[in-house]
């Protein structure tokens, strides 16, 4: 074969689309090729003039859609939401923005596949899980898009008794915070206990709420909707495309899911606002239901399950309580937590404010593998804050426990990472497999390590080279991994982060790849070359890395960490 002609296979791999893909495109007149008896040959020329003509589609579907504003969003809200850390942050992405949203319209008008949905176990407790979505930065875009379109119809359908994923009035934000709306929902729910003589209480939730979403009911509902003829379209082949039970499920993380979940849900609000005689508020799949007796509390939590049967879900019994008068009030409004955030608000940096938080702190870890989510977030966000150390004793000895917190444990961890006490806790934790047995939580440990400023111990180095090397460990995991293994120094790291880069089929280790070379100082043109030609999407990458001296924390969205040596 010519040598400026390449195989519709590698063709494929340049473009990031799949053969079956380039093979339309061919016969559609849509890329530039020659049939060789029965392959087609495609000039590497058309290639080049493809990817630097990669521009937003004025025509098709994606000519409807806000690209820009969805992107802003994205990055406003998804990104710091990511259930483990991206190693860069999406920083690359948005610094190539324009080639992003090109990617995006391709992918809304048809002209290119989404991406799979990557899959992350995040523990609710020691023993359970939910699963979590990474969806790539054109899909999460692309995402945005077809729902924002649908999104004000949605709210204006939406009762007041429903406090969750609200549009936001700021267009720099597409909600309302959810901390904000979580708080209106507890007083709307207090007020209504006090003040309207309901005081029997029903709390229950959705058991498995994005899990269980049917598609079939949800996409014709939606073609109901104002601007559903070009947005239920892109809408339906996404969710195909996630979907890990066919016909079933939102992807969960992003927060156009958020906004279809709260959508699938205005049947069962209807049904129960319908009722004269009860109170209903809904935060996500939080409910509570206040009614005036025993008997018409029940009444209504009957009626919300058969409405929930209707749309396959089904409430969760482990979690279904009834409740009376002050308990009902004290199970949502914990008065000693709004007391601390009063204190706490005033600035009353005191050694008593400390203790109080200690104090909430050792009582949310009731006992191995029993933890109390809510208190133990709560007060461990204002110790971090405080950079009050006394609690890390405990912490340390509990991480199997506080593996839901995640971002938050490490974030608390991060000012004590050089101290003896941490290094020895956290390699307990890491080297004991009864304990380590969630990648979610180890992800955080690594971009924990990727903030360090000295030396890491030698156990933590070793860990990474376990993960980073194996290649049964989830991608997002791996990736981390690489990186902190490209700290230890010693010239077979290297090597081996540039067969990744060479070798691995999934872009985004050989992305991952490049930034340990940077970080180890030993990035060049060689591996960028490499990387670019094997997947022309890392181009982003490479322009973002060259000429870099210092690299997002993981942990901290304001802080950065220096590289060793530009390119």
């Amino acid at each position: 074969m010519a040598e400026d002609f390449v195989s519709v296979e590698e063709a494929a791999e340049r473009l990031d689309l799949s053969a079956a893909t380039v093979r339309r495109m061919c016969a559609a007149g849509e890329l530039s090729a020659r049939r060789v008896g029965r392959r087609w040959v495609i000039p590497v020329a058309s290639l080049r003039s493809r990817r630097r003509g990669r521009t937003i589609r004025r025509g098709g579907r994606a000519a409807g859609f806000d690209l820009e504003t969805s992107c802003s969003h994205v990055l406003n809200a998804d990104e710091r939401e990511r259930w483990v850390p991206d190693i860069l942050r999406l920083e690359d992405w948005a610094a190539a923005r324009a080639d992003q949203l090109s990617v995006a319209a391709a992918r809304l008008d048809g002209r290119e596949p989404y991406e799979p949905a990557t899959p992350v176990e995040v523990p609710k407790s020691s023993f359970f899980t939910r699963t979590g979505h990474l969806l790539s930065f054109p899909d999460m875009v692309a995402y945005q898009s077809a729902v924002g379109l649908l999104a004000p119809s949605i709210e204006a359908r939406l009762a007041p008794t429903v406090f969750s994923s609200r549009l936001s009035s700021d267009r720099r934000h597409f909600l309302i915070k959810g901390r904000d709306q979580w708080l209106r929902w507890k007083q709307a729910v207090v007020s209504d206990i006090r003040n309207n003589g309901r005081s029997f209480v029903i709390c229950t939730d959705i058991t498995a709420y994005f899990d269980s979403i049917r598609h079939d009911l949800l996409l014709p509902e939606l073609q109901m909707l104002a601007d559903s003829s070009i947005a239920v379209g892109p809408i339906r082949e996404m969710l195909r495309r996630w979907a890990e039970v066919p016909n079933n499920g939102l992807p969960q993380g992003p927060n156009a899911s958020r906004v279809l979940a709260n959508f699938f849900l205005i049947p069962v609000d209807d049904a129960m606002n319908s009722l004269p005689a009860v109170g209903y508020f809904r935060y996500m799949d939080d409910i509570r239901i206040t009614a005036p007796s025993r008997a018409e509390a029940i009444a209504a939590l009957r009626q919300v399950e058969r409405a929930c049967k209707l749309r396959g879900l089904a409430l969760s019994a482990q979690k279904t309580r009834l409740l009376i008068g002050d308990d009902a009030i004290n199970d949502i409004e914990d008065e000693e937590l709004t007391a601390l955030q009063y204190d706490f608000d005033l600035h009353a940096d005191d050694v008593a404010l400390r203790k109080r938080l200690g104090r909430v702190l050792a009582s949310a870890i009731r006992r191995q593998d029993d933890l109390n989510e809510r208190r133990a977030r709560f007060s461990l966000w204002r110790l971090h804050r405080l950079r009050d150390d006394r609690m890390l004793r405990p912490v340390l000895a509990n991480l199997e426990t506080l593996t839901p917190l995640g971002q938050i444990i490490v974030a608390y961890l991060r000012p004590c990472l050089s101290t003896s006490r941490t290094q020895r806790g956290v390699t307990q934790y890491l080297e004991n497999l009864e304990r380590n047995t969630s990648a979610y939580f180890s992800a955080w440990l690594f971009a924990l390590m990727l903030d360090s400023r000295g030396a890491l111990p030698e156990s933590w180095l070793r860990y990474s080279h376990r993960v980073g090397t194996d290649r049964n460990q989830p991608s997002w995991h791996r990736a981390l991994a690489l990186n902190v293994m490209a700290l230890d120094g010693r010239s077979g790291t290297h090597r081996y982060l540039r067969e990744v880069v060479s070798k691995e089929h999934d872009p985004e280790l050989v992305r991952a790849g490049l930034v340990g070379l940077l970080r180890a100082g030993s990035l060049d043109r060689a591996a960028m070359s490499t990387a670019t030609t094997r997947f022309s999407s890392l181009r982003c990458t490479v322009g973002y890395l060259r000429g870099r001296q210092d690299l997002p924390s993981l942990i901290l969205p304001s802080q950065r960490v220096f590289t060793p040596q530009a390119v």
